[in-house]
């Protein structure tokens, strides 16, 4: 477990906020496709065994991607939790802390409350920036579980048309490409993910819908 060493600042509290609500967002997206992946075994193995490495593949890096969602999910426990301390005397969180966000004078922030008490010092162990870029990566996981279930669904339809499955998998290929021929870092934090994770932090859900539109069932 990583030491808990970055202290949760007031300042940060509207951003932090963000990223609770985009997570829960995506939290229940990926299960979603998660478990409607895993559904597809049987008719893999029995329509399209030429898939099977494939599609074990695909389920491997979603497998990998969930044990890091679990272990993100830790991290915005305890940021909502720290938030809730924060909002305890509010009667409105998500209001009190969207009229943050959304406002030009970055000033103002947090200061602008009083009487609350004093906000406890909380320490997690990963940054917002790596936080965001994490969650980025699970947004990532779940566009190519949709992306799979498109082409799963795809092969269905075309059998159900009467195509065989060998005329089928030509036709989506064609379509779609030969599954498994994307390349690229797929769990790593390269540069430019870490840079649209913080990104989905700072322009908010209207960014995070945008890549997520018609994910899940």
């Amino acid at each position: 477990m990583a030491t808990q060493t970055i202290p949760l600042t007031e300042p940060d509290a509207p951003a932090w906020y963000q990223f609770v609500t985009n997570f829960d967002q995506a939290y229940q997206q990926f299960y979603d496709n998660y478990n409607g992946l895993m559904a597809q075994g049987p008719y893999i193995a029995q329509n399209h065994p030429e898939m099977l490495d494939w599609y074990n593949t695909e389920l491997q890096n979603a497998s990998e991607a969930a044990y890091k969602l679990e272990q993100l999910k830790s991290t915005r426990d305890t940021v909502a939790g720290w938030l809730n301390t924060i909002g305890a005397a509010i009667s409105n969180i998500e209001d009190y802390f969207g009229s943050l966000y959304n406002s030009a004078a970055s000033a103002v922030g947090l200061q602008g409350y009083n009487g609350l008490g004093i906000v406890p010092l909380v320490y997690i162990g990963v940054s917002l920036a790596v936080a965001s870029a994490a969650l980025a990566i699970i947004i990532q996981a779940i566009n190519k579980m949709y992306d799979d279930a498109q082409r799963i669904n795809a092969l269905k339809s075309l059998t159900d048309k009467g195509y065989t499955g060998e005329q089928a998998s030509a036709i989506v290929n064609q379509t779609l490409g030969v599954p498994g021929a994307s390349s690229g870092t797929f769990f790593g934090l390269p540069i430019p993910l870490m840079i649209w994770g913080a990104m989905a932090i700072v322009l908010g859900p209207s960014l995070i819908k945008a890549f997520t539109e018609g994910r899940g069932r």
